[in-house]
């Protein structure tokens, strides 16, 4: 389903909607319905209703909720309810700033974006959490949910580096782990990559931003780590490594096999991005395997490779 939505013509798109005179309100109506919500449309945006519960959208993102209905009830666990004239209203429209709850801790993240849906923590957990006083690595800290997580599983004891070379996204953590009060996180404004250098790097992207191999003055220049020199910078090994960064986790790991093949360390890998057609987990299970580590793919609600050393 595509969605044609340009600035100045969002009341007439709203009504529209509210007539049920595009495919797109009459099906989101009929997929609230089979899902048990109330769904009204109109010039406020989208409001959907069940029981005493009210979340509002803007018309603009009809298709997201068109995507996301039959997981609208994890994300109601993310969003801050505040009662209104009988109601609990929670508020997703508009793009500046919101404050999400993260269910697995009670703590609230700033987003600058809806929260994801997808279950990540049972995927980076299956097959294994990092224990109380533990160095942990995450890669692709974005706004510091995970990295908040992490924290707290691994205590005043343990310590948490955050990677995240994205400016914005990184303002955010620091401003969410700063409310969160935790003293055991060390923010490392660096990706991870294959060697130690700079790159150009596609920000503006939220989740998405990434680094990439390309030359052009048009896009930023940020630094990059390589595995063994990101161990070094921390002054330790870590013993367990979430990695979630678009891509360049086959490169990061490629490039520091010898390094890893010395170490025991668990690593759980966001491995659904697409390179060359292809999920990356294609490209970690062999490089993990080469080293003899452990090696495994699943939990598709977020796709995940775990690799440890038996």
């Amino acid at each position: 389903m595509t969605l044609v939505h340009r600035q100045g013509f969002g009341w007439l798109y709203a009504m529209l909607l509210r007539w049920r005179l595009t495919s797109v309100g009459r099906k989101l109506s009929a997929r609230a319905t089979q899902v048990g919500y109330d769904l009204r449309c109109g010039l406020r945006g989208l409001r959907v209703r069940r029981g005493r519960r009210e979340i509002w959208f803007d018309a603009s993102d009809a298709a997201y909720l068109w995507t996301i209905f039959p997981d609208l009830p994890t994300l109601e666990q993310h969003l801050c309810f505040e009662e209104k004239n009988g109601f609990d209203v929670a508020d997703c429209r508009g793009h500046e700033l919101r404050r999400y709850r993260i269910p697995a801790t009670q703590d609230f993240v700033w987003l600058p974006e809806l929260p994801e849906t997808a279950d990540v923590l049972t995927g980076y957990f299956m097959h294994g959490r990092p224990k109380e006083g533990a160095v942990v690595f995450d890669a692709g800290a974005f706004c510091g949910a995970t990295t908040i997580v992490l924290a707290r599983v691994v205590g005043p004891r343990g310590r948490v580096f955050a990677f995240e070379p994205d400016e914005k996204n990184r303002a955010l953590l620091e401003r969410n782990i700063a409310e969160a009060r935790l003293a055991n996180v060390t923010v490392v404004p660096r990706g991870l990559w294959s060697r130690t250098t700079e790159l150009s790097f596609v920000s503006n992207q939220g989740l998405s931003s990434h680094v990439v191999e390309d030359a052009s003055p048009a896009l930023l220049r940020v630094p990059v780590l390589s595995f063994a020199d990101a161990c070094q910078f921390a002054g330790a090994v870590p013993s367990f490594v979430k990695m979630d960064i678009e891509g360049a986790e086959v490169e990061t790991i490629e490039g520091a096999l010898e390094f890893i093949g010395r170490e025991r360390i668990h690593f759980s890998i966001a491995s659904y991005h697409d390179r060359e057609g292809r999920p990356t987990s294609t490209w970690l299970e062999p490089l993990f395997a080469r080293i003899g580590y452990h090696v495994e793919t699943g939990h598709p609600a977020h796709q995940t490779t775990w690799a440890w050393r038996s």
